[in-house]
């Protein structure tokens, strides 16, 4: 692609950027507006690009040429000459975060490194660090506060086991926990007609494709958020589950749902809490990816004539090690009061 066709795609995606995030505010589908130039570049080196994403912002998009509202075409109009345009979404996105989560997230823009990224987090040699804000203060306790059990309208109707989530919370530590159950699919129908694919326990029936799942937690601090009782997390998941820490936090924590999760606090909180309705005046989910740590091995150096065996039985370079913390504020915008430290970052 040549330098003017560029110069015009990249105006042709700023323009549509503004417009489509304008029509989704007036329309009531939006509640905040995302520069196109906020592009927060954490590292860039070796095929490898660390990205400190904005919330509410997908990370790509089925219809790209529609949706222009993705962190792809926010990649493209920034550095246009590291996409591919033989891959589907012209980045290789090594890994996932939700659309309303913020934080870093791995681009690979080599083969070579997409292949060395991808390997680490198959072998779980990354450690991926979220903070998040949940509803009430999670207690140094075994037992249960049964205040904050999930008691919303549709458990009967999603039939699922509370006491069964809730006893796989184990105390660890001081303030510390490990929620410990497997998740799947379901396709759940709310009361206006809509049908929405959501993430429920494997004791829920007509769960689907159930894996295992472990997060681990940590309460940082007590405090209030927008006036009410919340705490202040680190979740670090031990496996890669779609809207694992949601859940887990929701269901798994005794029932803390992540503060502004319009999702999974509809779904399993208290329909008459004064928490539900300031889900809707939060200016957004409060879960965020603080930091990373990649560990990648890479392969040996081919020598000329050597054969495969000779060539494994050879010692591996040393792993090379990279940490990344994002510098982004994810409490920006919200009311939050300390009451109680527990931990440090």
């Amino acid at each position: 692609m040549n330098i003017l066709s560029i110069a015009l795609l990249r105006v042709w995606i700023f323009l549509m950027w503004n417009a489509q995030q304008l029509i989704a505010y007036i329309r009531g589908k939006r509640s905040v507006f995302i520069p196109i130039t906020d592009l927060r570049i954490v590292y860039r080196n070796n095929g490898l690009l660390v990205v400190d994403k904005s919330h509410e912002l997908l990370i790509n998009s089925i219809h790209p040429w529609q949706n222009y509202v993705t962190l792809q075409m926010q990649l493209f109009f920034a550095l246009p000459r590291l996409a591919d345009f033989t891959l589907e979404h012209m980045y290789r996105f090594v890994h996932r975060l939700d659309a309303p989560t913020s934080g870093l997230i791995c681009i690979a823009y080599s083969p070579k490194m997409a292949g060395l990224a991808a390997k680490a987090f198959q072998n779980r040699t990354t450690k991926k660090l979220y903070i998040a804000v949940v509803w009430g203060h999670v207690q140094d306790s075994t037992s249960l506060d049964r205040a904050r059990l999930p008691r919303s309208d549709y458990l009967p109707t999603l039939n699922i086991n509370v006491s069964h989530c809730t006893e796989m919370c184990t105390k660890t530590g001081d303030m510390e926990y490990l929620v410990d159950f497997a998740i799947g699919d379901l396709l759940f129908s709310w009361p206006e007609g809509r049908r929405q694919k959501i993430m429920v326990p494997d004791c829920t029936p007509n769960c689907w494709r159930p894996r295992s799942a472990q997060t681990k937690v940590t309460v940082l601090k007590h405090g209030f958020l927008e006036g009410s009782p919340a705490s202040l997390l680190l979740l670090e998941p031990h496996s890669g589950r779609r809207h694992q820490l949601r859940l887990h936090c929701a269901l798994g924590l005794r029932g803390h749902p992540i503060a502004g999760d319009l999702l999974y606090g509809r779904l399993y909180g208290d329909g008459d809490s004064v928490e539900i309705i300031k889900d809707h005046h939060l200016p957004r989910l409060m879960l965020h990816a603080y930091s990373l740590h990649l560990e990648l091995v890479p392969k040996p150096p081919r020598v000329k004539g050597e054969k495969k065996q000779e060539r494994v039985d050879r010692a591996h370079p040393q792993p090379v090690e990279l940490y990344f913390e994002s510098s982004r504020d994810m409490l920006q915008g919200c009311h939050w009061v300390d009451a109680a430290v527990f931990h440090s970052l």
